[in-house]
């Protein structure tokens, strides 16, 4: 049988340097414990030296074997004895260490795929099964050194994130949505999960597909879109591009149309989006860490939550397996820097509720528990003109809409951003001065 791969020497060095000097311990690095051992006498020799310093005693030679003996140890005293002879320097223990931690971080991956062939050599097992498990041993195996941050290093990257934004006029943060006001107060980080909600009708498909595209501009864009296809989001893109209706831009009828829609279609052509064909979320969360890991991804978009597929193993019940799935989000944006920006469904109302305001809340959000505490920010859509009883609605006004700030951990909440909905070209748009002076009289 091959021997897993491993260093005794290393190991040996470690032990001893302690041993020498019991002040290299605490340069070993963090997250170093005693399962990164290969041989099970290391592993008790540093238990039993971790347990000493811990209590305060010094672990020498002596010590460290008196102890090992009263445990009836594997480890003999006379092989504590060797480890100090075989260190070249006490003040290289961080790379011993490491060689230990790298190896034992090998073997630990292949236990994992070992388990895993076996799994999926057992044709008794379900292939979706087999999966994920295989998925849950190697998110279980991580190297578990962490570095550091002080406040020197915290400092200079905002001077450098300052420098950007005076100097060269970039933005320090993650994506921007195309429209400047809400681009104003919605500061979206590289690390965010940022959710949009609204009630049907109310656009958060259009305003995400919106986002999407604009971002696609500079930089790669994951998109899963379960209530709309390629084909139908390609013609939503056209659309907006062309300045054409769905009847125009699924029969153009003549040469003008047709040229605005090979024209619009150029412009879609030269997007960085990237569809996933499936609404099972571990499938998602796979695919997007696969597309970051190989070419780089700017921004995954959802649409939308409620329609994602949860395995049953993620809880009892719908709310616990959403949950599951919008920590692993959060978890995805803020291990690979990728922003990620769901729709989710509000509660329904069809009419003015007796003493309620119409426009939504975060507790209207559905499953609101799990998705409000996980995410970065919240915006939620709304349009009077949907609701009936409003003055919108009598009016006929089905263009008025806003953008609602309801959340947002680095920035202000509970702001209200104006738009003007344009469904007939599938976007949104910003009120010109006439509209917003408008809407202020109206308000």
């Amino acid at each position: 049988m091959k021997v897993p791969p491993n260093n005794l020497q290393a190991e040996q060095a470690v032990l001893g340097s302690i041993l020498i000097d019991n002040a290299a311990f605490y340069d070993l690095p963090t997250g170093f414990n005693a399962s990164d051992f290969y041989r099970v006498e290391h592993r008790e020799v540093f238990t039993t030296i971790a347990g000493l310093i811990d209590a305060g005693k010094p672990a020498d030679v002596l010590t460290v074997s008196q102890a090992l003996t009263h445990a009836e140890a594997k480890a003999q005293p006379d092989y504590v004895v060797s480890l100090s002879d075989v260190v070249p320097s006490t003040a290289r223990i961080g790379e011993y260490a490491g060689i230990v931690m790298d190896l034992a971080l090998r073997r630990r991956l292949i236990h994992a795929y070992g388990e895993t062939l076996e799994d999926a050599s057992d044709l008794s097992i379900p292939t979706s099964d087999v999966q994920l498990s295989a998925e849950k041993r190697l998110s279980a195996v991580q190297d578990r050194r962490v570095r550091f941050t002080t406040a020197r290093e915290s400092a200079k990257s905002l001077v450098r994130d300052m420098s950007k934004l005076f100097d060269e006029g970039e933005r320090p943060r993650g994506v921007t949505t195309g429209l400047e006001l809400l681009d104003r107060e919605l500061w979206v980080h590289p690390t965010d999960f940022v959710v949009v909600g609204g009630r049907p009708g109310d656009g958060k498909s259009v305003l995400l597909w919106q986002i999407a595209r604009h971002v696609a501009k500079k930089l790669p864009v994951m998109v899963v879109s379960i209530e709309m296809n390629e084909r139908e989001l390609a013609q939503r893109a056209v659309m907006d591009y062309s300045d054409l209706s769905i009847g125009q831009v699924r029969l153009p009828r003549t040469q003008e149309e047709q040229k605005k829609y090979l024209e619009a279609a150029e412009v879609y052509a030269a997007l960085d989006i990237t569809f996933v064909p499936s609404r099972d979320a571990q499938t998602i969360l796979r695919e997007a860490t696969r597309m970051k890991r190989k070419r780089g991804l700017g921004l995954l978009v959802i649409d939308y939550l409620q329609l994602v597929s949860l395995p049953r193993e993620w809880g009892d019940n719908r709310d616990q397996r959403i949950g599951e799935f919008t920590g692993r989000i959060k978890a995805f944006s803020a291990e690979e820097g990728v922003p990620t920006l769901a729709a989710s469904q509000l509660k329904r109302i069809q009419h003015l509720e007796r003493g309620r305001d119409p426009r939504p809340t975060l507790e209207d959000l559905r499953e609101s528990g799990n998705i409000e505490q996980d995410s970065n920010s919240v915006v939620l859509l709304y349009r009077p003109g949907v609701v009936e009883g409003t003055h919108e609605n009598k009016a006929g006004n089905w263009r008025k809409a806003e953008a609602i700030i309801a959340k947002q951990r680095m920035g202000g909440a509970r702001l209200s951003i104006p738009l003007v909905a344009h469904f007939e070209y599938s976007r949104f748009r910003e009120p010109t001065e006439a509209e917003s002076a408008e809407q202020e009289e109206a308000a």
